[in-house]
């Protein structure tokens, strides 16, 4: 015969009494058991969350405690066991270094900006994400010759759109720069490019 319940949808009240008087003493032995405070209160939680579930047969057992005991220290087992795995899986995240992928080239990634979604979207996972063409395909809900050919155009539009500019830390970038207002001559070599960079401020070249 199971014990009364309270008003409204709580627990049975034999089952509270026995869930605050052994929920402490749970705690504090799976503590002591497996040294990890976190661990023990979150096994002990689980197995008296089950003995809830469980609480009309466990009731009329008259040894719940054995019953509750032995679902937490599995919970305990199992969550000993699943650490185990996380610590050996970062271990070997920790193994080798990865360098993080280059950052976009600024230009570049202006000019891929100006591509409509569906390019824009298929240029980052094909070049920045490192997809294939296949997994580009899955992640876009599209065929792979579909892909294909939307990366096929956009590299032509890039091709098209892309502006010279000189290599970051380059001190062309820097020293090709006019004041407003003012004209300049290109030089020969690379910094012929500030014709294309600068049109506007920058005609045509001399001899250096």
């Amino acid at each position: 015969m199971t014990s009364p319940e309270r008003p409204g949808t709580g627990p049975p009240l034999e089952f509270a009494d026995w869930y605050a008087r052994e929920f402490p003493r749970l705690r504090s032995t799976l503590a002591l058991v497996t040294g990890d405070v976190g661990l023990a209160e979150e096994a002990t939680a689980e197995a008296f969350a089950r003995a809830l579930v469980h609480w009309p047969r466990l009731s009329r057992t008259g040894a719940p405690n054995g019953w509750v005991y032995t679902v937490a220290l599995n919970q305990v087992r199992s969550g000993l066991r699943r650490l185990a795995t996380e610590r050996r899986w970062l271990a070997r995240q920790r193994a080798g270094h990865v360098a993080p992928p280059p950052e976009p080239d600024p230009a570049l990634w202006d000019a891929v900006a100006r591509l409509g979604p569906r390019a824009r979207t298929a240029v980052a996972l094909r070049y920045v994400a490192d997809l294939s063409e296949a997994e580009v395909a899955e992640a876009m809900n599209l065929t792979r010759g579909a892909v294909a050919s939307t990366l096929h155009k956009a590299r032509a539009r890039l091709a098209v759109q892309r502006v010279p500019h000189y290599c970051s830390g380059c001190p062309h970038n820097s020293s090709t720069k006019v004041p407003d207002g003012s004209r300049a001559l290109a030089g020969i070599g690379c910094h012929y490019m500030a014709t294309w960079i600068y049109g506007a401020t920058t005609r045509t070249f001399s001899q250096m």
